[in-house]
């Protein structure tokens, strides 16, 4: 469905004379629930198609693209939540939105962060904790000593 370009001179209370005109009858407010299902809907499979086209194109994204998936798919799910509640028909999109983030989420190079090292201590661990400090003699430690602790 195209939309052709307005014509010059209306206003924006132009168009909501002309919607309070079409549903002032129930063929009127038919045509708007229409009107309003099938643009969601092509606006939907637009953005479809854009996501999958950006998710083809960056299969395997550089490590900054890769660092910031977590960030995207946050800010499409504030997006979703933004829209939901408008209207009874923003319900699907929003659903649709959601599940993209999700899908977004779960892509394998969206959950490695290179910015992340493996040996960092656990958030909220304080560097400079004393327990720490006071186990860091068994680092200078040879290998066979260290595991003969274990033993």
């Amino acid at each position: 469905m195209t939309i052709a370009a307005a014509p010059p001179g209306l206003q924006p209370e132009d168009y909501d004379l002309i919607e309070a005109a079409l549903a002032q009858t129930a063929r009127g407010r038919t045509f708007l629930d229409a009107y309003a299902r099938r643009t969601k809907e092509a606006e939907r499979a637009r953005i479809l198609c854009e996501i999958e086209r950006l998710l083809m194109r960056y299969a395997a994204p550089p490590a900054p693209v890769a660092a910031e998936t977590a960030h995207v798919a946050a800010q499409l799910l504030d997006l979703s939540w933004s829209l939901r509640g408008r209207s009874a028909s923003s319900d699907p999109l929003c659903q649709t939105i959601e599940a993209l983030a999700r899908a977004l989420e779960s892509v394998p190079w969206a959950q490695a962060r290179p910015d992340q090292d493996e040996a960092a201590p656990a958030e909220g661990a304080a560097l400079d904790d004393p327990r720490r400090a006071a186990l860091s003699w068994l680092d200078d430690l040879p290998l066979a000593d260290r595991l003969a602790i274990f033993a």
